[in-house]
């Protein structure tokens, strides 16, 4: 018995099947009978898996869900949030799992932190909780003061003027748009008088140019959106261009001239596209090009793209809603060094709501009208998560320790990696934004599927890449369950 219960709990189980699933599942019932707790009050210590990836309960509610609405062929998860802590969650077929997906990054402490729950108990966060506010017609003081302390805490340089959005990345990213519209509109045709966002398009014929493969997915958007063709089908689209993003080499220092000579081709192609089009009004710039397969640049090609947007008086918009609050620092773009900062930064995911910040002199003192702004319903409430996120982070000192803990698990990576003849290549990314390749997508989707049998969630994207989006308080305990596993699938000849 001690035998079973060590193969069935122990990390990296191998050989899982060779034991019985009725003895498994009668094991897991056992420990679960006498272990009963309203929440649990520490992580797990490692992955548990009692059966495989996806179970048999997970698969038939997936089906179950699909016959409710196509809108949700792509859930892979149903969770059992009473029961996740941590860097783990459990499954609905009683799988532990460790999470190094975060909801594409969207949980910063992981599940059930402490600090987060204590907030539901105080009756000012239940009330918040419970209704829903225009931040446009009202506010209340103490959000206001939430306010103040968010904006002193984390507002970029130079950027301290702050608009909270509808909770998405999308809505954040088209005022961002809205607002660069606006401003080229007024240079060119003096007073707007109220005009909606369609009537300036008609009027200023204004365009964006971006480098992302997926930026929003509502309507407006949509013309700066560059991913695959089967998000935007069906919808009209504006002609609006689409710059170069450079494909580095890796390791990086090993690979430096071809790397500069790369940025400097795509800089040179970004500019003629700016000289050929002005009607140009912004660019949005997304650090780090994650559903392209995590696209990495260098801090000079992006000082050098920011003279550019400068040199043709276009909006340099950064678009922060994934690399906010994940590479060390709150914000990514805070590495490049840029001469000027960016005109406006947008944030989501881990920041709890979405918005954007920009320059004090950016609109003036002006008055915005209804809709320009629109109505933003935003979860007040989640001020106060997001205040005490950023107490933890600079309590625990988090974004040092993750970013520590995350090259000392690249470093092993490529040992792995030239140990192993190279099988995983590319090995790339910062603090939480941590990134690999294989050889091509049918390689790559059956490691993510080893991976996730043996108890980790790691995510796919781009053409063979493996992407992980870690919570803050990811150690190198967690990280050694993914390199041993690792070395498990090379071991095991699974490429």
């Amino acid at each position: 018995m001690v035998f079973i219960y060590h193969r069935l709990y122990r990390p990296h189980i191998l050989d899982h099947e060779s034991i019985p699933r009725f003895l498994r599942n009668l094991l897991y019932k056992f420990n679960s009978r006498f272990n009963k707790k309203a929440l649990p009050l520490a992580e797990p210590k490692f992955p548990k898996m009692v059966t495989k990836y996806p179970g048999p309960i997970l698969i038939n509610k997936l089906n179950d869900l699909e016959l409710l609405s196509n809108d949700y062929i792509t859930t892979k998860n149903f969770i059992n949030y009473e029961k996740s802590f941590g860097n783990y969650f459990v499954d609905c077929d009683g799988n532990t799992i460790l999470d190094m997906y975060t909801n594409n990054g969207s949980l910063p402490l992981g599940y059930n932190h402490p600090e987060l729950l204590k907030l539901i108990k105080q009756d000012n966060y239940l009330r918040l909780f419970n209704n829903k506010f225009s931040t446009n017609n009202y506010l209340t003081e103490e959000a206001y003061n939430d306010l103040s302390y968010i904006v002193e805490k984390v507002a970029p340089k130079k950027l301290n003027r702050m608009f909270l959005t509808n909770n998405t990345t999308t809505s954040a990213n088209e005022l961002a748009v809205k607002f660069s519209m606006h401003k080229r509109f007024k240079s060119e045709n003096g007073s707007l008088n109220k005009l909606p966002l369609n009537e300036i398009r008609k009027l200023s014929n204004s365009s964006v140019l971006t480098f992302s493969p997926l930026i929003g997915e509502n309507k407006d958007p949509l013309a700066v959106k560059r991913s695959n063709a089967d998000y935007t089908n069906g919808f009209s689209h504006f002609n609006w261009p689409v710059g170069p993003f450079p494909k580095l080499k890796y390791p990086v220092k090993e690979n430096e001239k071809s790397n500069l000579e790369e940025e400097a081709k795509c800089l040179d192609q970004i500019e003629r596209i700016l000289k050929l089009n002005p009607k140009i009004c912004a660019m949005l710039v997304e650090p780090v090009l994650g559903s392209a397969g995590d696209l990495w640049a260098s801090p000079n090609y992006f000082k050098n793209l920011r003279k550019i947007a400068k040199q043709y008086s276009v909006d340099f918009i950064v678009d922060e809603a994934r690399t906010g609050m994940s590479t060390g620092r709150y914000w990514l773009h805070e590495y490049w060094d840029l001469d000027s900062a960016p005109d406006m930064v947008t944030f989501a995911r881990k920041y709890q709501n979405s918005g954007l910040f920009v320059t004090k002199d950016y609109l003036g003192n002006e008055s915005l009208n209804s809709e320009l702004l629109e109505e933003s319903t935003t979860e007040l409430y989640k001020l106060k998560n997001l205040k005490a996120i950023i107490h933890e982070i600079e309590k625990n000192k988090l974004f040092e320790k993750s970013e520590k803990t995350a090259e000392d698990f690249k470093n092993s990576m490529r040992d792995i990696s030239k140990n192993s003849g190279h099988i995983l290549t590319n090995i790339r990314g910062k603090g939480n934004m941590l990134s690999f390749d294989l050889s091509d997508a049918k390689r790559r989707d059956e490691f993510v599927s080893y991976i996730r049998n043996q108890g980790i969630f790691v995510s796919a994207s781009g053409d063979n890449t493996v992407r992980l989006r870690t919570t803050l308080t990811i150690g190198p305990e967690h990280y050694r369950y993914l390199l041993n596993s690792v070395e498990d699938y090379i071991q095991n000849k699974k490429i």
